[in-house]
């Protein structure tokens, strides 16, 4: 009897996080807004750049060629304790930059501070916070703009990876890109909230005025997050509005960056939040059931269909992943590429289990991939 308790103890939240997951990503069809003829929304597009001289022009472009008039559209680079050309570069652009040093006080959260503290007061209708080393979709603006006048406060893209090979560290993180958009948009289908990313978000000026930035830790949009969250602000996540997102190629940068973001896992939300929405967490519970209930009917404990119930989870779950890397599509010598990815993503459940034994306070910045070649 108590083996039956304990294999149906790890089987019920393995049932349940498959449910979360299938359920959410296979949700897709929402009220979609018909986008107005003129645009009305005056956006400032806010960029905080720590040494991006080498990346930040893809950037530019893309925001500079967006489907959106020039006269509405307003870009502005924080230049956060830069020790390259960064400012030179975007002067180059005709861009706006903020230079701002301060050594001690560093990372994004403290240059989107700076930055919101000096366009603010020209009183835009909307701010777009885009991170360096990304390329907004042309139609971005007219999306943003059609939901802001619905009365939508925050608005968030989907965020794709712009490079999703060839190393399988890479392709890991372009499924894990499209898995996250697809649950972010059965949140939104279901009226739920789904989570700021970082870059792509979009906020109503009174927003910014009534909640004044003061994120300043190693996951800021986390943080911001948990602001907005607790005060009933509601986010609409928009799965056509895209911004293509550089992965880190080599495997040492992707574990860098990840240990930075597993800080989010304790910002705000419960144990029971903070393990459902991690997918390494939830990975590593699946196998660790499985392993018990393998054992349990071994050992004629339990029922022989308890290994079939298991096997529909994994299966449920795999497929999830599968539809996904479908979508990403397979670069050349995929085959090498899906083998080494089990390896990727039990390196990656380590990263995250280390967050709850030590977590990271000092902010490192990702190296990008102009600076590796």
């Amino acid at each position: 009897m108590i083996a039956l308790f304990v294999a149906l103890a790890f089987l019920a939240p393995a049932t349940f996080a498959c449910l979360f997951y299938v359920v959410l990503t296979y949700l897709g069809h929402r009220r979609v807004i018909a986008i107005p003829f003129e645009p009305q929304t005056a956006f400032v597009v806010l960029i905080p750049a720590h040494n991006e001289a080498l990346s930040i022009t893809e950037t530019l472009r893309s925001v500079l060629d967006a489907d959106y008039p020039v006269a509405l559209r307003r870009i502005v680079v924080v230049a956060d304790n830069c020790s390259d050309h960064t400012a030179d570069v975007v002067r180059e652009h005709g861009a706006e930059v903020l230079e701002r040093f301060d050594r001690n006080l560093r990372g994004k959260g403290y240059a989107l501070a700076y930055g919101l503290d000096h366009v603010l007061p020209s009183r835009p209708d909307a701010v777009i916070v885009l991170d360096a080393d990304c390329e907004v979709y042309p139609d971005l603006f007219r999306i943003f703009d059609a939901h802001l006048q619905s009365g939508t406060p925050v608005v968030q893209a989907a965020v794709v990876t712009r490079n999703p090979g060839p190393d399988s560290a890479v392709f890991a993180s372009a499924i894990g890109n499209i898995m996250d958009n697809e649950i972010a948009a059965g949140k939104d289908a279901l009226g739920l909230r789904p989570p700021l990313r970082g870059t792509g978000m979009g906020f109503a000026r009174s927003i910014l005025e009534r909640f004044p930035w003061n994120a300043f830790g190693l996951t800021e949009d986390a943080e911001y997050d948990h602001c907005l969250a607790c005060a009933g602000v509601k986010i609409r996540f928009l799965a056509t509005a895209i911004v293509q997102s550089e992965a880190p190629v080599l495997t040492v940068d992707l574990f860098q960056q990840r240990r930075r973001w597993r800080a989010s896992l304790f910002v705000g939300s419960g144990i029971f939040t903070r393990w459902i929405e991690s997918k390494p967490l939830v990975l590593a519970q699946w196998m660790l059931t499985s392993l018990v209930v393998i054992a349990t009917v071994l050992c004629q404990l339990v029922p022989d269909w308890f290994v079939l119930w298991t096997g529909a989870i994994g299966f449920l779950t795999f497929g999830m992943y599968l539809r996904a890397g479908l979508k990403v599509g397979l670069p050349p010598k995929a085959g090498r590429m899906i083998l080494a990815l089990p390896w990727v993503v039990v390196r990656l459940l380590f990263v995250t289990l280390g967050g709850f034994t030590k977590s990271s306070t000092v902010w490192h910045r990702t190296r990008r991939n102009a600076e590796v070649v």
